[in-house]
Protein backbone atom coordinates (compact mmCIF):
# COMPACT_ATOMS: atom_id res chain seq x y z
CA UNK A 1 0.00 0.00 0.00
CA UNK A 2 1.31 3.23 -1.23
CA UNK A 3 1.23 6.18 1.47
CA UNK A 4 -1.68 8.08 -0.49
CA UNK A 5 -3.37 5.00 0.20
CA UNK A 6 -2.68 5.31 3.95
CA UNK A 7 -3.72 8.68 3.78
CA UNK A 8 -6.90 7.82 2.31
CA UNK A 9 -7.74 5.09 4.66
CA UNK A 10 -6.99 7.35 7.55
CA UNK A 11 -9.52 10.14 5.77
CA UNK A 12 -12.13 7.43 5.56
CA UNK A 13 -11.51 6.87 9.44
CA UNK A 14 -11.90 10.37 10.31
CA UNK A 15 -14.58 10.92 8.08
CA UNK A 16 -16.72 7.73 9.97
CA UNK A 17 -15.93 9.34 13.42
CA UNK A 18 -17.19 12.61 12.27
CA UNK A 19 -20.43 10.71 11.02
CA UNK A 20 -20.82 9.10 14.78
CA UNK A 21 -19.89 12.32 16.36
CA UNK A 22 -22.95 13.71 14.52
CA UNK A 23 -25.13 10.96 15.03
CA UNK A 24 -24.55 11.72 19.24
CA UNK A 25 -25.27 15.72 18.44
CA UNK A 26 -28.42 15.02 16.68
CA UNK A 27 -29.68 12.66 19.37
CA UNK A 28 -29.08 15.08 21.74
CA UNK A 29 -30.72 17.83 19.54
CA UNK A 30 -33.95 15.12 19.79
CA UNK A 31 -33.72 15.12 23.91
CA UNK A 32 -32.99 19.25 23.78
CA UNK A 33 -36.33 19.60 21.11
CA UNK A 34 -38.59 17.24 23.75
CA UNK A 35 -37.39 19.38 26.74
CA UNK A 36 -38.36 22.82 24.79
CA UNK A 37 -41.39 21.26 24.01
CA UNK A 38 -42.30 20.13 27.47
CA UNK A 39 -41.06 23.64 28.90
CA UNK A 40 -42.83 25.67 25.96
CA UNK A 41 -39.87 27.41 25.22
CA UNK A 42 -39.50 28.55 21.59
CA UNK A 43 -37.51 26.37 19.31
CA UNK A 44 -35.40 29.21 17.95
CA UNK A 45 -32.49 30.85 20.03
CA UNK A 46 -30.94 33.12 18.27
CA UNK A 47 -28.67 34.16 21.19
CA UNK A 48 -27.38 30.44 21.68
CA UNK A 49 -26.51 30.74 17.70
CA UNK A 50 -24.60 33.13 17.94
CA UNK A 51 -22.56 32.43 20.81
CA UNK A 52 -21.83 28.45 19.55
CA UNK A 53 -20.74 29.97 16.21
CA UNK A 54 -18.44 32.73 18.21
CA UNK A 55 -16.83 29.90 20.47
CA UNK A 56 -16.33 28.12 17.10
CA UNK A 57 -14.36 30.82 15.50
CA UNK A 58 -12.29 30.86 18.36
CA UNK A 59 -11.65 27.46 18.52
CA UNK A 60 -10.96 27.83 14.65
CA UNK A 61 -8.59 30.11 14.95
CA UNK A 62 -6.63 28.74 17.75
CA UNK A 63 -6.32 25.71 16.13
CA UNK A 64 -5.17 27.31 12.83
CA UNK A 65 -8.52 26.40 10.85
CA UNK A 66 -9.92 28.47 8.11
CA UNK A 67 -12.75 30.52 10.14
CA UNK A 68 -15.06 30.74 7.24
CA UNK A 69 -14.76 27.09 6.34
CA UNK A 70 -15.78 26.19 9.74
CA UNK A 71 -18.71 28.86 9.99
CA UNK A 72 -19.67 26.84 6.77
CA UNK A 73 -19.49 23.60 8.27
CA UNK A 74 -21.47 24.48 11.19
CA UNK A 75 -24.11 26.62 9.70
CA UNK A 76 -25.02 23.64 7.82
CA UNK A 77 -24.76 21.02 10.85
CA UNK A 78 -26.69 24.23 12.88
CA UNK A 79 -29.11 24.45 10.32
CA UNK A 80 -30.21 20.62 10.29
CA UNK A 81 -30.05 20.72 14.00
CA UNK A 82 -32.76 23.50 13.44
CA UNK A 83 -35.18 21.53 11.37
CA UNK A 84 -34.46 18.59 13.63
CA UNK A 85 -35.89 20.26 16.65
CA UNK A 86 -38.66 22.17 14.44
CA UNK A 87 -39.98 18.57 13.49
CA UNK A 88 -40.02 17.08 16.79
CA UNK A 89 -41.61 19.82 18.47
CA UNK A 90 -44.05 19.81 15.28
CA UNK A 91 -44.96 16.17 16.59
Amino acid sequence: MNQLELFRKEIDVIDENIIKLLTARYKICKQVAIYKKKQNIPMMQPGRIKSMMNRLVIIARDSNISEKAIQGIFSAIINYSCELEDQVMQE
